[in-house]
């Protein structure tokens, strides 16, 4: 049944060693392709040459298979015997010979990595249509489920070679690299996995915002710039992205654990640096404004964690009241908020832990309550918190800034 699915296709079409040993990928395993179609056109060619010497003659359709298998041995063993083929050298119905190149793209990928650090590596391929369009007439004309396609062993060969030259391993899920070469054109496409770093920032500085976004006057200095920039030259990539949970107001100074962050690098050239190393490097750099601790390696679920960050915060607010503000004691609030993704309200508790007459009608409110909660809103009657602490202490009162906040939490 097989040979007579090779004789039907070396009938109507010139095919490579692994072009016609792909359409039966999955039979054997430990040869390659080329093995496999090599093996295919010995077995046919033994029963030519049986022909040719026994009818001492070269019938056509003899010649015709002799044209479309390419097979050296079978054309000198026919020679021998006096006979000419006389056909024309053909390149192969589906991959135009692309096989022949592959020491050619290989060398071409390797220029294109230079410069480039990682350990594993995915080697990805593109075929012209016309190239997939005959490749999909053959498989048709055969019609067994025993094939792979030209891109799947493309991928694999170079992958391969690729591999054992740059001593990183193949890996198909996660790669530190991913290369996406064209054969046909010549070209090659190198596409780095994002790094993710994590870490957690002290702002000690009113006068440093938080994001660049937040900048009054261009190449000023931010929380933002002054992790990124060391980061970025380090990692020589192209693009990043600051990830914060929320952001805090320009002047507000954060303290304790600190604000967590992630930042994810695009197109990085190195992966491997010494993290402990840029963390020196930005403290000293940003000495006075802002500082650094925890930076760790990190990934993309580590984004969806940052979202959900559980902490607590002890802030120091400034509030303008209408009457004078009587402390006495600490209290525990319970409240209500609104949370954002259901449109529900949902308990909260805070804690009032001291009240400060600074001068005139301010006041410096020291409270406590989970990461996430809306003290704006708590302390002058905004809709998403009931009830506000101007309506549980029956004082009108305006907000006016977060001084200071203590943050306490991990990630």
């Amino acid at each position: 049944m097989i040979l007579d699915k090779v004789l039907e296709l070396l009938r109507r079409y010139r095919l490579c060693h692994n072009c016609l040993g792909r359409q039966f990928a999955l039979l054997l395993h430990g040869m390659d392709n080329s093995t496999r179609g090599l093996a295919l056109k010995y077995t046919i060619a033994f029963e030519l040459h049986r022909r040719v010497l026994d009818e001492k003659a070269v019938p056509e359709d003899v010649r015709l298979l002799a044209s479309n298998m390419g097979l050296k041995e079978f054309d000198d063993a026919v020679k021998a015997l006096g006979f000419k083929l006389d056909y024309a050298s053909k390149p192969c119905y589906i991959c135009g010979g692309v096989f022949d190149k592959v020491e050619e793209v290989v060398s071409m990928v390797l220029d294109a990595l230079t410069g480039y650090e990682f350990k594993s590596i995915l080697v990805g391929v593109k075929l012209p249509s016309e190239v997939c369009e005959k490749e999909d007439e053959v498989r048709s004309v055969v019609a067994l489920p025993y094939g792979e396609s030209l891109r799947e062993e493309l991928s694999r060969v170079l992958g391969k070679k690729l591999s054992s030259i740059l001593k990183a391993k193949v890996d198909m899920r996660k790669p530190d690299v991913t290369v996406v070469v064209d054969p046909y054109r010549m070209m090659v496409e190198v596409n780095p996995a994002p790094i993710y770093v994590k870490g957690f920032f002290l702002k000690l500085s009113p006068e440093v915002p938080v994001v660049s976004k937040d900048l009054e006057r261009v190449g000023g200095e931010t929380v933002e710039t002054l992790i990124v920039r060391p980061l970025m030259k380090a990692f020589e990539a192209v693009d990043y992205r600051f990830i914060i949970p929320f952001r805090d107001s320009k002047r507000t100074l954060i303290l304790g654990d600190g604000r967590p962050f992630v930042v994810r690098f695009k197109h990085p050239r190195k992966r491997f640096v010494d993290l402990d190393e840029l963390v020196s490097e930005i403290n000293s750099r940003a000495s006075g404004l802002m500082e650094v601790r925890r930076l760790s390696w990190a990934s993309r679920s580590d984004v969806a964690k940052l979202r959900s960050f559980k902490g607590v915060e002890e802030a120091k607010v400034l509030v303008k009241a209408e009457k004078a503000l009587r402390f006495m004691g600490p209290m525990k609030l319970t409240v209500m908020q609104l949370d954002k993704s259901s449109n529900v309200f949902r308990e909260e508790t805070v804690e009032l832990l001291d009240v400060e007459r600074v001068g005139g009608d301010v006041y410096r409110l020291r409270l406590k309550y989970r990461v996430g909660f809306l003290v704006k809103d708590f302390l002058s009657g905004g809709p998403r918190v009931k009830p506000s602490l101007k309506e549980i202490l029956k004082s009108e009162m305006n907000f006016l800034e977060i001084v200071e906040i203590n943050v306490r939490g991990a990630f």
